[in-house]
């Protein structure tokens, strides 16, 4: 009736008062009965907690749904797409996780990135479902769901999202969830369909005319919730009314509905529907004639009562049937007991348990069935009941009262599940009132039995919870399991996660989530981290923020310690709120195998000159980065690439090389420079620039004002007036500054050591690109989140701060032009950077000096000492000749200048040569012979020597060129070979005999 009141009546309300709020909690309608609520019928109390901004329940409203008193938890992004269809049918069907979402990336074989986008949702989706066709396939043996099954098993299982119950266009029938979908296959495939199984999966096909019934029994484990999904056939194609067009597109109208009850008390429930031509509207029940989708959801869920599901057709079905599939939910319950008294003596006057207030009427009663009523209740909380007991025929005869609850849902009052017992009461008219404790690990949703039992006798054991007995009176009220006020939970361990790179100085980031309706602040959290029976890391930390009820937080442990490559770990998070109400929840456990590292490169080094030349020599698979560092623990590598060189050389000449880089950049902290303060910044933003593709890690900030902190990275637009965004992060960033003050504040405080925080954006392309920042509202703020920057900074080298090869921060949005920003340092402190992979060990390569070559003459032959590389030059005029060896034949000054496999080029030493003078021979004196001569390039060359000496066979062209050469070393005797020289042009050539000192020659004559 009104805030904080509750009324209680006789019978149902006509024009009783409702509440409804929005997405975040503020009551925004208030008067007669909402338009989606199709009868008055059973309409009682509506109660509104103004603290927690809820409404605590809808007393007697048989169907009402449950949605009326959620906060909205799932968050549309701004990327999304929404519907309907021109005709109406519900778009998206449902909706999945496309915010940071860690998936397989392309810098390597073994990389991972987290992403946004559509391009996350969809595979998401997709995957999901898949994984659900593969598991009852094995159900199965080999059968795989029908499409329609499946697109009916992600809407039959999907969680609520949006503002109001039931689908919408934003969000559609609300987020995938795999887990509840796998559940409705475990239990109904191996028991097929049995009454007992908890969820019922049918795949039928409907003829013509074709009714299917089947008649179940509500468990109270969730809500009752049946769904119909089928492929339609193939509609028309209106070419011509091809902007929104109205008419409806679904050719074969199934239908669904549930009853309960007969005659007079007979109920039907019936299908979601929207109203597309008033898209913002709530869905209400309502026979649907526009999606091939139809699902029912009863929140007035009665657990033991029977439940009549019937799916029937409108009009002629095309091609004479439909196949369809049905899923059911809620169901494999049995019927309750009945409990009645013989009538006369003690009856219930009242009953007070939380919502539910409600007068009995006058008279003589022996049941009443007050299932029309619900109370909500949570785990671990102590409930007070009252009830009024009094007399129907002035009989003043002991009496008993008993609380019952089925709290396990297995349809009979257990021992356990006796939860009050009053003593004997003596007098017609009292008031009994007693302290129910609801036990912990209740699942939230489920729906009980409450029975209330009152007994005349003065023994205890005579009042039972079935059966009928003398005087008194039995009646049956629902309970209902909602999120405790208090339930703090680990919801992820973000980081490290398996596959996570090593680091000798890494961070634990969770996620914390408070599932309660109360918020909370200042959580202590605490972690251990072990490796098999070693104990790596003991944590503790504090979340000094508020986390709103229904909300998850980010939070970083501030101890950093060591993880090793190649080792898998235990991490174990725990939350520890002293008035949890669901402890089950408080620890998350989670096994994280760190990755292997790459193998480490091997490489050569040189001194040439006054510079050291630097080549890595083992390039193995896969696309690498390699850095060069001049010491084995600096931050900064000073060069990268497969090759590089260095002026600075080390005095052990040691360089080292490594794949990949897990490295820092920026000021360690906000007191590298003097000035500073904080403020709320919006839209200000960092420049830097990549090299290679990075992954931003994590960065120290400092919070001078709790809130949330949006860091986008983008790129600037052509004009520098925009930017176009391609990676987010939103920070809960809680307030470093021991005295936190909203706003502008000057000052660089000391004692403000900032904290670590977990950012993780990719920055995929090389390239220049943005960081954009905003300070936002936190949970359970008025005020926005404040960020210290330095400013006052002196001189003009603030810019570039750089990792050569890597990555460079250089500028900010001070200004536009001159030297401003350079004044100014941005927000992010030792920020943590990798570029991708997990990188290798350093390995040191010694820079050797490189060689110098060595020439000598042996015999009427220079010899160089390198063995590849040379070039030959005659006094400084380079000769066509790049072997170790060469055969001078003019006289002058000889070297040799080496190129080696750095590229360092080094000259020999000078050799002086002279030529000395051979004579030449008749050629008779060898019996020289050429034929045929002339020739077409083809002839018989002979003669006889009778000494030994190397022998050598050139043929010169008229300009003294050779074209030919052969030589044969300690040659004595006869010579006759035939040799074809196909290159000669006809001209005259002559063939030149070297031989023991001596000159043989011969002209020839070639004609083609």
């Amino acid at each position: 009736k009104s805030a904080g009141n509750n009324r209680a009546s006789n019978g149902p309300v006509v024009g009783a008062t409702y509440y409804r709020q929005n997405a975040n909690g503020d009551m925004i309608a208030a008067g007669a009965r909402p338009a989606d609520i199709s009868s008055n019928d059973g309409y009682d109390i509506i109660s509104w907690d103004i603290g927690a901004k809820n409404i605590l329940s809808v007393g007697a409203v048989p169907g009402i749904p449950a949605g009326y008193s959620r906060k909205e938890d799932v968050t549309l992004t701004s990327f999304s797409s929404w519907g309907p269809t021109d005709d109406g049918r519900i778009k998206p069907d449902v909706v999945a996780d496309g915010v940071s979402v860690l998936s397989s990336y392309g810098t390597s074989n073994n990389s991972y990135a987290s992403l946004s986008g559509t391009s996350m949702s969809s595979p998401n989706a997709a995957g999901s479902l898949f994984l659900l066709q593969e598991y009852y396939s094995k159900l199965k043996s080999g059968a795989f769901l029908r499409s329609a099954t499946l697109k009916g098993l992600a809407i039959h299982t999907a969680d609520e999202a949006g503002s109001s119950p039931g689908p919408d266009y934003q969000y559609g029938w609300g987020l995938l969830n795999v887990e509840k979908a796998a559940a409705v296959i475990t239990a109904a495939v191996p028991s097929n369909n049995s009454a007992t199984s908890a969820h019922q999966l049918y795949e039928n096909t409907l003829a013509n005319g074709q009714v299917f019934t089947t008649t179940v029994i509500a468990s109270g484990k969730g809500t009752l919730t049946a769904t119909i999904c089928w492929t339609d056939v193939k509609g028309n194609v209106d070419l011509v009314n091809t902007l929104n067009n109205r008419a409806k597109n679904l050719v074969n109208d199934l239908d669904i509905r549930i009853t309960k009850g007969s005659g007079t008390s007979l109920r039907t429930y019936l299908p979601w529907t929207l109203d597309v031509n008033n898209p913002s509207a709530s869905a209400i029940p309502g026979d649907n004639i526009t999606d091939n989708v139809e699902r029912i959801d009863i929140d007035s869920t009665v657990p033991g009562q029977t439940y009549t599901i019937t799916v029937t057709h409108k009009g002629t079905l095309a091609r004479g049937s439909q196949a369809y599939s049905l899923l059911i939910s809620g169901v494999g319950g049995v019927a309750y007991c009945a409990s009645a008294s013989g009538g006369g003596g003690a009856r219930i006057d009242s009953v007070g348990f939380k919502t539910i207030h409600v007068v009995n009427s006058i008279g003589s009663k022996t049941y009443t069935n007050n299932t029309n009523y619900v109370a909500d209740i949570e785990p671990s909380q102590t409930v007070p009941i009252t009830v009024k007991l009094s007399t129907a025929d002035a009989t003043t005869n002991s009496r008993i009262v008993k609380v019952f609850i089925d709290l396990n849902n297995n349809g009979v009052f257990d021992a356990s599940e006796l939860l009050a017992t009053s003593g004997v009461l003596s007098s017609a008219s009292q008031l009994y009132t007693a302290n129910i404790a609801i036990p912990g690990g209740l699942t939230v949703g489920t729906i009980s039995l409450m029975r209330i039992v009152v007994q005349e006798t003065s023994t205890a054991s005579d009042v039972l919870a079935c059966g009928t007995y003398g005087k008194g009176e039995t009646e049956d009220f629902r309970v209902r399991v909602v999120n405790p006020s208090n339930d703090m939970s680990i919801s992820e361990i973000t980081s490290p996660a398996t596959a996570s790179c090593a680091s000798g100085s890494g961070y634990l980031t969770i996620r914390v989530k408070n599932n309660g309706s109360v918020d909370q602040s200042n959580i202590p959290l605490s972690a251990v981290i072990t490796s098999g029976t070693s104990t790596i890391a003991t944590l503790s930390g504090n979340y000094p923020g508020i986390i709103s009820a229904l909300s998850t937080i980010t939070y970083t442990f501030q101890t950093p310690f060591v993880t090793t490559a190649g080792t898998t770990y235990s991490i174990s998070a725990s939350v520890n709120v002293a008035a949890d109400q669901s402890v089950a929840n408080n620890q998350l456990v989670s096994t994280v195998v760190i990755s292997s590292k790459a193998t480490s490169p091997a490489g050569i080094g040189e001194i040439c000159g006054a510079s050291a030349l630097l080549k890595v020599t083992d390039l193995d698979a896969g696309s690498w980065n390699y850095f060069w560092y001049p010491n084995a623990t600096t931050n900064a590598p000073f060069a990268s690439g497969v090759s590089t060189n260095s002026s600075v050389i080390p005095a052990d000449k040691i360089f080292y090389v490594a794949k990949e880089a897990k490295t820092s950049i920026g000021p360690v902290n906000k007191l590298v420079f003097a000035q500073g303060g904080y403020n709320t910044f919006s839209g200000n933003y960092v420049k830097f620039n990549n090299s290679v593709p990075v992954t931003i890690e994590s960065a120290r900030l400092y919070i001078g004002n709790p809130g949330q902190v949006k860091i986008t990275a983008g790129d600037l637009t052509a004009d520098g007036t925009g930017y176009y965004p391609f990676a987010t992060v939103t920070l809960d960033a809680f307030a470093t500054n021991p005295s936190p003050t909203p706003g502008s504040v000057v000052g660089n405080p000391a004692n403000d050591t900032g904290a670590v925080f977990y950012l993780n954006l990719p920055i995929t392309a090389a390239g220049d690109h943005i960081l954009v920042f905003e300070c936002l509202r936190g949970n359970g703020r008025t005020d926005s989140a404040s960020l210290f920057r330095n400013n006052g900074i002196t001189g003009t080298s603030t810019y570039p701060m750089s990792l050569p090869g890597i990555m460079s921060i250089t500028g900010n949005s001070a200004n536009t032009g001159g030297n401003l920003e350079s004044q100014f340092y941005y927000f992010l402190y030792d920020t943590r950077i990798n570029t991708g992979a997990c990188g290798s060990d350093r390995v040191g390569i010694t820079a050797t000096a490189a060689t110098v070559p060595v020439i000598t003459q042996q015999a009427d032959s220079l010899v160089s000492s390198a063995a590849t590389g040379n070039q030959w030059y005659l006094n400084d005029s380079a000769v066509n000749n790049a072997n170790n060896h060469y055969k001078p034949t003019k006289a002058g000054k000889y070297k040799v200048i080496v190129t080696d496999a750095l590229g360092c080029q080094q000259t020999s030493n000078v050799i002086v040569y002279a030529v000395t003078a051979i004579p030449v021979v008749l050629a008779e004196e060898i019996k020289l012979s050429v034929s045929p001569n002339p020739n077409n390039g083809t002839f018989n060359l002979s003669f006889e020597v009778t000494t030994k000496a190397d022998l050598t066979i050139d043929i010169l062209d008229a300009a003294g060129r050779k074209v030919y050469t052969s030589s044969i070393a300690n040659f004595t005797g006869k010579y006759a070979k035939q040799l074809s020289i196909d290159a000669l042009s006809s001209d005259m050539f002559l063939v030149k005999i070297q031989h023991d000192k001596k000159i043989y020659v011969k002209k020839i004559v070639v004609q083609r």
